[in-house]
């Protein structure tokens, strides 16, 4: 895990993943902010009419939640593309980055992950009052922005994956191979062992004698 000399392709990759990141959450916060929608309602019972009310999303904890929540992930979008972009230009260490990125990418997920959640069991309560109805408006503008939302998680899974796949092609491999004997020199060749030479044996046969 040492520094690197090039860019990484993981990082081109990131640069394009959390620009993306920044235009879904910018899209789903704006589009919950201005989800405010008037209606006139008139009582036919009475003579007087029943007046105009509003819907928007402060009128519920989830959505403000959600808004606070994609503005984060926005946030860190930029700062984290910003990040990107230096360790193309300059290739800096870049696995201290990765873990960086992996680290906060879990983060903003959860967070990103809760507020989708939260403001989805509204939006589903809502629709399942019928006041869709009435306030279409409004309703499209909910659609819009948990729709962005789901994407920009999806967004962050891919980002974290790609965090992780990357740190591990970085494990260095260890190689398991049995190691093969050295090959000796003839300098460090002991002597060989001189060989016993056996005595000539006596030799038979009859002794001759002179007379």
């Amino acid at each position: 895990m040492g520094t690197t000399k090039r860019p990484v392709v993981y990082f081109c990759l990131s640069f394009l993943l959390r620009m993306l990141l920044i235009v879904a959450s910018t899209i789903s916060a704006v589009t919950m902010v201005t989800s405010k929608d008037t209606q006139y309602w008139y009582d036919p019972g009475t003579e007087y009419d029943s007046g105009t009310y509003s819907v928007k999303f402060t009128d519920s904890p989830s959505f403000i939640y959600f808004v606070a929540a994609l503005s984060v992930a926005g946030v860190y979008g930029i700062i984290t593309k910003l990040s990107s972009c230096l360790v193309i230009c300059l290739a800096p260490s870049s696995s201290m980055m990765l873990v960086l990125f992996a680290f906060f990418d879990v983060l903003i997920l959860g967070v990103v992950a809760s507020a989708t959640g939260s403001a989805g069991s509204v939006a589903y309560s809502i629709l399942k009052g019928d006041l869709c109805s009435t306030y279409n408006r409004y309703c499209r503008h909910l659609g819009v922005a948990l729709g962005f939302a789901l994407f920009s998680s999806v967004l962050l899974v891919v980002l974290l994956w790609t965090s992780l796949i990357s740190l591990y092609k970085r494990i260095p491999k260890q190689n398991f191979e049995t190691p093969q004997p050295l090959s000796q020199s003839p300098l460090q060749t002991p002597p060989q062992a001189q060989t016993l030479q056996t005595p000539p044996q006596a030799q038979e046969g009859t002794k001759t004698y002179a007379y």
